[in-house]
Formats: C-alpha cells, structure tokens, sequence
C-alpha cells in the first residue's frame, strides 16, 4: 500500500459513528465525538486489537481490570488488546483520536 491522503469531510463513519481517518498495514486511526447520552448503552467490551488513544477535549472515564482511569483533554492511553473495558463519557463535548494495531477498519 502507498502513501495517501483523507480529505477533512471525506472521512467514513464506522458502525459505532466513528470517523475512520487513515489506515496503514499495520495500524488505523480514528476520531470518536461522543456525549453521555450516546455512550450510555455502551457495554463492556474486548478487541483482538491493541487500542492508543489521545483525548481531544471534554472528560470520560476508562473502566479497565477493575480500575477507574479518568481521562481529559491532553490525556492518552492504552488499551491492550483482548483486554475488557468500557468508556463513560462525562461530557457533552468529548472529542478523542485512537489508533489500533493491527487496524480495527478496512479503508
């Protein structure tokens, strides 16, 4: 696969309302804007990828292992893959990018 570009508004929305931004052989990154109502019916999940990811703006919490990981805009983390968890979103105006190894979409 070579090099290229995804124009800002030519993004596709995933399955979750996810924006699906550029795509690697290894990697995929994504851009999640979520508010508390839309997260709400969001269970506790695992992936057979590993998750970063890098808070744009607002504030949630990552329920992972038992723990409460509170996170805000400046913060990022790790998910490793196979690994149960789930993400309350505490504001309305939450705002993250994450990348998956290996990718979690099919550009």
């Amino acid at each position: 696969m070579s090099g290229y570009k995804i124009k800002s508004g030519d993004a596709k929305k995933g399955a979750g309302g996810e924006l699906m931004l550029a795509q690697g052989e290894k990697s995929a990154m994504r851009k999640w804007v979520e508010t508390p109502a839309v997260n709400a019916d969001k269970k506790t999940h695992a992936h057979n990828y590993e998750t970063l990811g890098y808070v744009v703006k607002g504030k949630a919490t990552l329920h992972i292992d038992g723990e409460e990981v509170s996170l805000a805009a400046g913060d990022s983390w790790s998910v490793p893959a196979k690994t149960k968890h789930r993400y309350e979103i505490l504001s309305d105006d939450f705002e993250a990018v994450e990348v998956t190894t290996p990718p979690a979409h099919k550009n």
